[in-house]
């Protein structure tokens, strides 16, 4: 028998090839995790909402936020969007990388080094009381990541900063505060300033309402699982083809200092560029091998301000 005959003979259905099709297309990754929660903006890029914090309902872990760096930044050889394994206490390689770019007190250099810094992001769960922009949202639970201006305001509201304000609990599903996310852009920048808490209120006094949305918070553990992030080595790999070095020589290991106690409270979330710092001074002893304190504590600030 021919080819042709046997072609004829075996002729594939077109709904075969129609479901083949869509099983490659239903194959594909979507990397939009639907689970957790996006404000809208408009063309200016303001925006407007109102959620409600909302708690752990683990006992032995009352912290109903997980705290997370990442590092996003593009080079020659593609994106590099990775988890920083300093959320552990764990060696990042970019961030070995920045230190060396610091350390040489090239402001050029140190430009780069802001490029690719660590961004402070907080996830917790929140019930959308209204989201004017998709009202399909209101009454759902979401995940929601927020950076440090966001947790500052929580963390002012939990710990106030005079003798006269009442401490309060934005979590509490009784005596909580609805949250008015108030979003501008300012000199280019998303700007939270205006967004504030509400007064004291009950989140409803439907028990059995309350027991739904509850029980749709689940651990947030998942994020900061060793799982969730890459090895010390597929990291530098990755390092390595994104700065196109890959027929380079590899990038030498130098002395971090991750070991930074963030206290994001104590820091605001600005916007604007910081003054350059110093250079290092060096001493005809030293001929540039050691890095001024002054220098090592900007650094350590720059790598911990969430722009």
């Amino acid at each position: 028998m021919s080819t042709v005959s046997r072609l004829r003979k075996n002729k594939i259905n077109v709904q075969r090839l129609a479901d083949e099709l869509e099983k490659t297309s239903g194959a594909k990754k979507s990397y939009i995790d639907e689970r957790f929660w996006k404000p809208t903006t408009d063309k200016g890029g303001n925006g407007f909402a109102t959620i409600r914090f909302l708690p752990t309902l683990s006992e032995d872990d009352p912290v109903a936020w997980r705290r997370m760096f990442s590092h996003g930044f593009q080079g020659p050889g593609g994106w590099y969007l990775e988890n920083c394994p300093t959320t552990l206490g764990d060696t990042c390689p970019v961030c070995q990388e920045n230190t060396k770019l610091w350390d040489t007190g090239d402001n050029s250099k140190r430009n780069i080094a802001r490029d690719r810094k660590r961004v402070l992001k907080y996830i917790s769960y929140i019930y959308v009381v209204d989201d004017p922009s998709v009202p399909d949202n209101d009454g759902k639970v979401f995940l929601y990541k927020y950076g440090k201006k966001i947790y500052e305001k929580l963390n002012n509201l939990m710990i106030p900063e005079f003798p006269d304000e009442i401490p309060r609990n934005p979590f509490d599903i009784d005596d909580g505060c609805n949250f008015k996310l108030k979003i501008r852009k300012v000199d280019g920048y998303i700007n939270y300033d205006k967004s504030e808490f509400a007064e004291p209120s009950i989140l409803s006094t439907d028990d059995d309402f309350l027991d739904t949305i509850l029980d749709q918070v689940k651990s947030l553990d998942e994020f900061t699982s060793k799982d969730n992030f890459k090895s010390y080595d597929d990291l530098k790999s990755r390092l390595t083809k994104v700065l196109g070095l890959e027929d380079r020589v590899e990038i030498e290991p130098t002395p971090t200092y991750e070991t930074v106690d963030d206290t994001p409270a104590m820091v605001s979330e600005s916007v604007s560029e910081p003054a350059d710092a110093p250079k290092p001074t060096k001493s005809k002893e030293s001929r540039g091998e050691s890095t001024s304190e002054s220098d090592i504590s900007y650094f350590e600030k720059l790598a911990n301000t969430d722009w």
